[in-house]
């Protein structure tokens, strides 16, 4: 994990349950470096893009017990926040060095749909392995229209501005369909390559809640 910000996603089932507890979220810090006092904090945004949950992870002892992990942010209380699969993150690591983060539980690598609320929300890969921005298919509810841009996704830098953004556009060019993301000029198709469980700002402006189609791994 680079220094500041990246975006990040919850891409597993928590082992006999659905979604991912945030205590299943593991930040390693290099050796030399302290991992606790709140030097690796996480973010979840509200549909304007402005903060709306943070949690921090700290290393405690109560009466002689190990009692690390994640907290809210008061600093005092053990968070239970548990992430749909899908899910994402904006992951502060402010160490001073690179880092890592581990993640536990079950991958699924059938098609998986997930809905997407109106404006943004953090989503991203939810499989283990790189996955081009052209497999994942906005699905518009009936009577909306998929094209003309009301799907376009984002990824920030390490400051939190937003670097990339790509539209979901609906095109023909010689009789033959060009559907699919294209980079921000609106005419040179993507071929982005989002890492596993990389995270990306999704805004659906199409009117109404939609789907975003996670299409499935084919095992080489």
């Amino acid at each position: 994990m680079r220094e500041y910000y990246t975006l990040k996603v919850a891409s597993f089932n928590q082992v006999g349950g659905t979604g991912m507890d945030i205590q299943s979220i593991q930040p390693i810090a290099p050796e030399g470096y302290s991992l606790g006092g709140g030097v690796f904090d996480l973010q979840t945004l509200d549909d304007s893009g402005a903060m709306s949950e943070q949690f921090l992870y700290l290393t405690k002892v109560d009466d002689g017990v190990a009692k690390d992990g994640w907290y809210n942010d008061d600093g005092e209380t053990i968070s239970t926040k548990v992430f749909k699969c899908g899910e994402g993150f904006m992951y502060n690591n402010s160490i001073g060095a690179e880092a890592s983060l581990q993640f536990s539980g079950e991958v699924n690598l059938d098609a998986v749909t997930i809905k997407t609320p109106e404006y943004y929300s953090l989503i991203g890969n939810i499989r283990p392995t790189d996955m081009s921005i052209q497999n994942m298919i906005p699905i518009p509810p009936e009577g909306y229209s998929l094209g003309g841009g009301v799907f376009d996704l984002q990824t920030l830098d390490d400051s939190g501005a937003m670097a990339e953004q790509f539209l979901y556009l609906t095109k023909v060019d010689d009789g033959v369909a060009k559907d699919g993301w294209y980079n921000d000029d609106g005419e040179t198709f993507a071929t982005k390559v989002f890492d596993p469980a990389e995270g990306f700002m999704y805004n659906n402006s199409v009117g109404a809640e939609a789907s975003l189609k996670f299409q499935t791994i084919v095992a080489e």
